[in-house]
């Protein structure tokens, strides 16, 4: 169980942080043809992208809060403008009872940028 964006990052990582409740099918988690994840349809800064190394899912569902943390691999353009999907390799799933908002300090966003300092 985690409480916080910094207890699953190393001090090296630069992260995109999203957040998701499975609702309709644009940000579903699906294992994409060469068997990374992609999460899709956000709305991402390609510059904010540059050094991301690490993706963490926050997948509220069913009551429970699922942190799904992987390995950047890269992002590929959607049909809606400057929205992306993600692509991942999964390296490790965890739960929190913690909001979205206070696990990442994210406010109302649905994207957010990390990086420990």
């Amino acid at each position: 169980m985690v409480n916080f964006i910094t207890e699953v990052l190393s001090p090296d990582d630069r992260c995109v942080c999203v957040f998701t409740e499975q609702e309709g099918l644009q940000k579903n988690l699906v294992l994409d043809e060469d068997g990374l994840f992609k999460s899709g349809l956000w709305k991402l800064d390609e510059l904010d992208m540059l050094g991301v190394n690490k993706v963490v899912v926050y997948y509220r569902h069913s009551g429970m809060n699922k942190i799904i943390i992987g390995d950047y691999k890269r992002i590929s353009p959607t049909i809606f403008r400057d929205h992306y999907c993600i692509h991942f390799q999964i390296a490790n799933i965890d739960h929190t009872l913690t909001n979205w908002n206070d696990f990442c300090n994210a406010g109302e966003n649905s994207v957010k940028y990390y990086r420990q300092d």
